[in-house]
């Protein structure tokens, strides 16, 4: 956690990934989000959605997904 907050403080924005956040991408990835949202670390939230792949999971979160 020391080097994300050395990050923080030179300056470095964080971006939450909805999908980590929620274990699309695996467990090790999911608490490692959770640690850095405890942290206060993310300035904004995105996704990574680049095509239609992991359209249908976003459906949940209440956006319409159009790629």
């Amino acid at each position: 956690m020391e080097r994300y907050h050395s990050l923080k403080d030179a300056g470095v924005l964080f971006q939450r990934n909805v999908g980590s956040l929620e274990g699309l991408y695996g467990e090790a990835v999911s608490v490692r989000c959770e640690a850095l949202l405890a942290e206060g670390m993310y300035e904004v939230i995105g996704t990574d959605l680049h095509n239609d792949r992991y359209a249908d999971f976003f459906d949940g979160f209440g956006f319409k997904v159009s790629v």
